[in-house]
This record gives structure tokens, C-alpha cells and sequence, in this order.
């Protein structure tokens, strides 16, 4: 049977001599009175301290962890890798908050879908976006909430912060309960005692010594009990639970103890918590000691060297490297003693077969709370694939180029051997059809007249691809001077007059606000527009117009601003941008042949090209005139396009020349890019300016 405290102390002191038993109760009851408000207020200070201790440890490893797993989104600023890292720290029922934010100090993420706070400014931004060049945690309690914040960093480089929220209002109003239970059950001992005392003061004297004795051990002992038990949860140890059978207050005070230790142990971050994450990491990871031997290693550093976790414990970590990597550790540990964290670096680690495996290297100091000193905490990143891939690059640019070159230079010895002979054979036909040496028949002047123009042609293609191989190249270079810019345009018809008058094509000419003069090679202006005019006479049927047109124009933001031409729209390439802002010079040949579909326009700036028509199929040819056109206008720093309604509807094509006050071309313009001709083609209305 149990009985309550208040009836044990009747029995007792009911025996005792009255006395005697008053002044030793006294002396009980002052020591029971002192222990309990010393345990009290120990317990409140120790409680107070461990469990801040314990929100800011557990901050700290929340943060760290995540600011190594926010590296690499924040630096691709992959938003939906921050949301699903930061949502699962959310989901933690003692997180209030948890933002990503830039170097400016801006809201990036905050593991919701809140939108609206984005790049909001935190509190105190300065001083946080100051973390990497000053501590590298900071803390602060701040409105209830204990606030921990890390910077994120790449080397040198802050490329933002973590800031982590951790409410105390639970445990704080959990400790506030606890305390006034304890105070409630002190205060209602206390009185039990002193009625008990006061009644039992007059019994016996001499029984009452005995029976005082036996209270107060029996009393202090549960309190020194206790005492000892809320030192062990100061420092963390909450696995122990005090035993007790007692159905008095000291009973309930023990329980009361216990449910604390056990609600603590559910509210704060467990060691196999932290021990789960860092085990299943992707990289490699090893913490050393102050000595540099490996105290901690995961599961991902001993799967890439090939050795049981267990047995690297204790290890020199130079016994991971290679023999090669381990003077240049020695340098890597003292940068990191300096400054406090080493950057990715690369270098080499050795796996148990003595092979090396190529890593990407960074470490930091973190401190052991339990041992109060600085330990070095290693990251690694295998970088083989990476390390592969860079050398395939490699050795195919190498064979790419070596391929080029070959190629070019074929071209130019095969174009030379077979213009030098091509060039007596089209001379000597010349004399004879010319009937310098007798004279001819039909038949013998049209097979040899017919064989001259096919000697023409042929050696036209070879020049085309002797010019062309010199571009790819980077070899051909332009021969720049000032010329007049109207005569080369009327001369250019010259050459395709002829041609033109015997499928009866009537040659148009449209001249606005020409400059008198501009610098650029005159042969290659000369070679563009022959190529164009020719071009449009060899696809334009009998009876058809030919129209060359030129005007100075000036860009502004893509669009061409000449009134004459009623708001051009000049075509973009495959990023979205335009030719820069300037004077141009503006030509176009517009014909009235057999057009082009959008698909077809896109792909006859290509080399060998040539659209397949049954209508155009008629004409000789190998494709090569409008890609070396191209290559012409952009060496020049110049664009050229193409424009068609559609098939049987005539095309357009249209370049332009920069055109620069001191006589040259702007040095900025970049080359345009030949895949971005196809954008501007199909449902083009043709006309003339």
C-alpha cells in the first residue's frame, strides 16, 4: 500500500520526541526548501541554456547541409531544386521560415509558392550579404525566433545566403509549464511539511530524531536524483529515464522529468538524423580531425575507393591521394587553415587498387562541439566523366580541324592543276572558233562553241571553289579602297546584259540617295553583284523584269528608317539580335522568276545547294553561288537575305553594307549568322521600292 508524503511524515513524527523531532524537522524542512528552489532554478538555467544551445546546433546543421546542396542550384539558378530542398526543411514542424536570397540581398526562394514575396530585401541584407567577407555564420534571436543565416559560396565568389527561422515558442512554453508544475509541487510540499511538522512537534522527542533522519534521506535522496538527472539533459544526454514506483509528488516531479527529457528528445535534431543525411550524399565526404585523420567518412567515399567505411576511420588522409597529390595536400591544408575554406580545386584520389580517380575538391572548418576544437570538414566531386568528355572534345576539334585543313588544301592544289590547263583549252577554242586559224562549218563551230562555254562554266565552278575553300579556311582576305559605288551598280548590269536580252528580260534600275563613294573590296562588291543578277537571269523565264535597286539606309533598333522603304523589317538571327545601329548601304535584286517556297529559301545558302524544282533542275549549276555570296557579304561585316511569296512568284534577295564616316566599316559588327536567313521568307509580298 502507498502512501501519500503527508501521511508518512504523521506516522512518523507521531513517534518521535516532540522536541527533538521540531528542531530537526526545521533543519529538514529549511534544507528540503533550499534543494528545491536551488533545483528549480538550476534546472530553469541549465534547461534554458541547452535548449537554445540545441535550436542554435541545430540551425547551424540545418543550414550548413543545406548551403552545400544550394551551391549548385543557386549558381544554374535552378528555382525548382530551391523550392524542393527548402520545402522539405519547411515541413519541420519547429522551421517558420526558410529563404534563399541573392547577392543583393532579394528573396530568390523560400520553399512555397508564395510568388509575391520574391525578391523582397531581408532584414539586416547588408549585413548579411556581408557573411562572406566576414563570419561565416551568423545568429540572432529576433522576435522569438532564432534566426540562422550562411552565405553561399563558389571560391571567392558569394552568390547569395540561407536564412533559416526556428520558432521557440513551443519549447519555451513547454520549460514554462514544466517549471510551474515543479514550483506548484514544491509550494504544496512545503505546506504538507510544515502542517506535518507542526502537528508531530509534540510527539515524541526522542522518536521524532530517529524518524526525522529517515524523512530527510529519504526525501533528498529523489532531489539529488534529480538534480544529477537535469545535468545529463544539460549536456545533451535526454536516452536515460529516472525509475520510480512512488505515487507522492516526488513521484510526480520524477514523471514530470521524464515526459521533459522525452519531448525534448522528439523536438531537437537526432544524430542519426544528421548521420542519415550525410550517409546518403551523392559526393564524397570525409571530416578530420585536428591531426588531419579521418574521424567520419560516408557511404559515397567508400564506394569510390573501394574500401569498407569502417576501415577508413583513423586514416592519414594523404592515404586517400595519390602519390603525386600528396605533396600539393600539404599546400591545400595550409590555404585552407588560412583562409578557412578551400574552393573546388582538382586533384586526385587513390582507390584501393591504386588507380586514380580525377575529383573536384573543396573543405571548410566546423567546429565539434564536444570536444571544442576545429575540424576539417571534405567534399569531392568525380569529375572522370567530365575529364572524358573534355578530351573527346578535344581529340574531335583536333580531327575536325585536321580534316579542315586537308580539305582546303585539296581544294586549292586541285582547283590550281585544274584551272592551268582549263585556261589553254578555253584560249586555244577561243582562236579557233574566232576562225583565226581557217574557217569553220556549223557543225564544227557549234560543237566547239558548245564546248568553249561548257570550259567557261567549269572554270567558273573551280574559281568558286577555290574562293570558297580560302574562306573556310581563313585565308581569304578583303583588299579594301575608296570607290564609287554608282558605276560599280550600272557595270554590274553590263555583265548580265547580254544573257538577259536573249530570254528578252527587261534589266530595271531604282538609285535613291546613294553615297558617292565607300570603302570595301571592290572586286568582291563586284563578285556579289554579279552572282545575284546572274542568279535572278538564269531563273527567270523568257519575257520576265529584273530589277537592281540600292539606297543608304539607317538602322535604329532593327528597323530600317529610310522613308523610302516604308518601315523595313530587317531579319534577326538565332539569338533575336539585329545588325548594329548605323548607315548602310541597301541592295536588292528582285526578279520575277520561279520563286522559292519557305522551305526552300532556307536551304539555298548552304554549300551544293541547289532547290529541287523540276523547273530549276533545267540549269547547270552546283550551288555554290549564293553560300560564297554569303561568305563575301559577311566578311564584309554585312548581312544578306532572302525573300518569296512563294513558288512562281519571284524572289528578293537583299544585302547590306556598313558604311562608316572616317571610310571604314564599325570594328564591332559581329559576322551574321547564316542559319538565321531562313527566318524572314515565306508570305512576302514583292514589290519595288
Amino acid at each position: 500500500m502507498k502512501f501519500r508524503l503527508q501521511t508518512r511524515f504523521s506516522i512518523t513524527i507521531v513517534s518521535l520526541i516532540i522536541g527533538i523531532i521540531g528542531l530537526l524537522a526545521g533543519i529538514l524542512l529549511f534544507q528540503f526548501w533550499s534543494l528545491s528552489n536551488r533545483m528549480i532554478l538550476t534546472s530553469s538555467e541549465k534547461m534554458s541554456g541547452t535548449l537554445l544551445d540545441q535550436m542554435q546546433r541545430r540551425g547551424e546543421t540545418i543550414a550548413r547541409l543545406l548551403a552545400d546542396n544550394l551551391v549548385n542550384p543557386l549558381y544554374t539558378y535552378n528555382i525548382n531544386e530551391m523550392y524542393e530542398l527548402l520545402s522539405t526543411v519547411r515541413h519541420q514542424q519547429d522551421v517558420s521560415f526558410a529563404y534563399v536570397y541573392d547577392a543583393d540581398g532579394s528573396i530568390i526562394q523560400d520553399g512555397t509558392k508564395d510568388v509575391p514575396q520574391y525578391g523582397q530585401l531581408l532584414p539586416d541584407a547588408e549585413d548579411r550579404i556581408a557573411l562572406g567577407r566576414g563570419a561565416p555564420l551568423r545568429r540572432q534571436l529576433r522576435h522569438n525566433t532564432l534566426e540562422v543565416s550562411i552565405p553561399i559560396e563558389i571560391g571567392d565568389t558569394v552568390l547569395g545566403g540561407l536564412l533559416i527561422g526556428l520558432s521557440m515558442d513551443g519549447i519555451k512554453s513547454e520549460i514554462s509549464g514544466v517549471l510551474s508544475d515543479l514550483d506548484a509541487i514544491g509550494q504544496t510540499g512545503l505546506r504538507q511539511n510544515y502542517t506535518t511538522v507542526g502537528l508531530t512537534a509534540f510527539v515524541l522527542v526522542i522518536l521524532g530524531i530517529v524518524g526525522a533522519l529517515s524523512v530527510a534521506r529519504h526525501l533528498i535522496s529523489p532531489i539529488r536524483e534529480l538534480s544529477e538527472y537535469a545535468g545529463k539533459v544539460g549536456r545533451g544526454e535526454y536516452g536515460e529515464r529516472i525509475s520510480s514506483h512512488r505515487g507522492d509528488e516526488i513521484g510526480d516531479l520524477i514523471n514530470a522529468f521524464n515526459h521533459m527529457s522525452q519531448d525534448l528528445r522528439e523536438t531537437t535534431v537526432s544524430k542519426d538524423y544528421v548521420e542519415n543525411i550525410i550517409s546518403n550524399m551523392s559526393d564524397p565526404l570525409i571530416v578530420l580531425n585536428p591531426s588531419g585523420q579521418i574521424r567520419l567518412v560516408n557511404r559515397a567515399t567508400a564506394t569510390l575507393l573501394d574500401h569498407p567505411q569502417d576501415a577508413l576511420i583513423n586514416w592519414p588522409v594523404q592515404a586517400v591521394f595519390t602519390q603525386a597529390e600528396r605533396p600539393r595536400l600539404d599546400a591545400l591544408m595550409a590555404q585552407l587553415e588560412q583562409n578557412g575554406s578551400l574552393p573546388h580545386v582538382d586533384s586526385e584520389f587513390m582507390t584501393r587498387d591504386g588507380n586514380a580517380v580525377p575529383i573536384s575538391l573543396s573543405g571548410t572548418h566546423i567546429r565539434n562541439e564536444k570536444t571544442a576544437q576545429q575540424e576539417i570538414l571534405l567534399v569531392a566531386q568525380d569529375i572522370t566523366s567530365r575529364i572524358r568528355e573534355k578530351e573527346e572534345l578535344s581529340r574531335a576539334k583536333e580531327s575536325a580541324e585536321s580534316a579542315n585543313e586537308a580539305k582546303s588544301e585539296f581544294l586549292a592544289n586541285m582547283s590550281h592543276e585544274l584551272r592551268t590547263p582549263l585556261n589553254h583549252i578555253i584560249g586555244f577554242t577561243e582562236i579557233v572558233v574566232d576562225q583565226h586559224l581557217g574557217e569553220l562549218n556549223d557543225i564544227q563551230a557549234e560543237y566547239l562553241t558548245d564546248a568553249l562555254g561548257s570550259s567557261r562554266h567549269l572554270l567558273s565552278l573551280i574559281n568558286d571553289i577555290l574562293d570558297l575553300s580560302k574562306i573556310e579556311a581563313g585565308k581569304l582576305e578583303l583588299s579594301t579602297a575608296r570607290f564609287r559605288i554608282g558605276p560599280v551598280l550600272e557595270n554590274s548590269l553590263i555583265m548580265v546584259k547580254e544573257k538577259a536580252s536573249k530570254k528578252r528580260i527587261e534589266l530595271k534600275t531604282q538609285m535613291k540617295a546613294l553615297p558617292s563613294e565607300m570603302t570595301a573590296d571592290e572586286r568582291k562588291v563586284k563578285q556579289i553583284l554579279y552572282n545575284l543578277l546572274s542568279n535572278a537571269v538564269k531563273f527567270t523565264p523568257e519575257g520576265g523584269c529584273i530589277t537592281l535597286a540600292a539606297t543608304t539606309l539607317r538602322i535604329d533598333n532593327g528597323v530600317a528608317s529610310a522613308s523610302e522603304l516604308n518601315g523595313l523589317q530587317i531579319p534577326t538571327g538565332d539569338n533575336g539580335a539585329g545588325p548594329e545601329d548605323g548607315h548602310y548601304l541597301h541592295v536588292s535584286v528582285t526578279d520575277t522568276g520561279i520563286g522559292l517556297s519557305a522551305e526552300q529559301l532556307a536551304r539555298v545558302f548552304n554549300p551544293f545547294e541547289q532547290v529541287e524544282t523540276s523547273y530549276s533542275r533545267q540549269y547547270e549549276g552546283t550551288g555554290l553561288g549564293l553560300s560564297l555570296t554569303t561568305q563575301l557579304v559577311q566578311l564584309h561585316h554585312g548581312i544578306i537575305w532572302g525573300e518569296s511569296p512563294g513558288e512562281n512568284q519571284g524572289c528578293r534577295f537583299s544585302f547590306l553594307l556598313p558604311l562608316a564616316d572616317d571610310g571604314g566599316w564599325p570594328s564591332h559588327l559581329a559576322r551574321y549568322p547564316v542559319t538565321s536567313l531562313a527566318r524572314h521568307t515565306a508570305d512576302t509580298q514583292l514589290s519595288d521600292h
